[in-house]
């Protein structure tokens, strides 16, 4: 049975316990999970923030984010939910930072409230 691979990954790439030298730095489980908070949280903001939407980032050619999926919010503020999943992640996995409780609760507050205000 083959291991679910969230669509985002690239799936040449083998898991962190494979055994592999060109390995990412998750596993298999810790993928799946990032994907799914990083569903919740757009879930969250789509439900919180009315005329939220799914769009692709249009920008120069030479920006990071350029083709991107992104979650518009209101007017030009915009959202990222799997980078700061993904990110938070990587803190923990590979910095051995910890995050704080309340992270991702302040983070989709944050852009509640901006919503409102923008």
């Amino acid at each position: 049975m083959q291991e679910w691979i969230p669509a985002w990954w690239d799936p040449n790439r083998p898991f962190a316990d494979s055994g592999s030298e060109r390995a990412g730095p998750f596993t298999g489980q810790q993928l799946r999970l990032i994907d799914e908070v990083h569903a919740y949280v757009a879930e969250v903001l789509l439900n919180e923030i009315p005329g939220a939407e799914w769009t692709i980032y249009k920008g120069g050619k030479r920006e990071v984010r350029n083709g991107e999926t992104v979650l518009k919010l209101k007017g030009r503020l915009q959202a990222y939910p799997q980078t700061i999943v993904y990110s938070a992640a990587i803190d923990v996995v590979l910095l051995g930072k910890a995050v704080t409780d309340r992270w991702l609760f302040d983070y989709v507050s944050d852009k509640i409230a901006k919503a409102k205000v923008a």
